[in-house]
């Protein structure tokens, strides 16, 4: 069966089609690697140390934490990150 222009107008071939998908999909999945490796981590214990460790052990877009509560803390928390 013969079509005719007109009505093929606008279509898009298969091979075309999957290397648009191939793109979006490689964009999308490199995209979200940073997202997927963000890590939270809770504090466990309520002392300074506890959450200078749980600092130390974060990585550069984690999230450190800490529970509810009332904490006074004499030290400082240092990061570097």
């Amino acid at each position: 069966m013969e079509r005719r222009k007109s009505e093929t107008a606008g279509w898009i071939e298969f091979g075309t089609i999957t290397q648009v998908s191939f793109v979006v999909c490689s964009i999308l999945l490199f995209a979200g690697l940073d997202a997927a490796s963000a890590t939270v981590i809770t504090v466990s214990g309520s002392t300074s140390t506890d959450v200078q460790n749980a600092v130390n052990k974060a990585s550069s877009g984690d999230t450190v934490f800490i529970p509810a509560g009332r904490y006074k803390y004499t030290e400082q928390i240092a990061s570097s990150k």
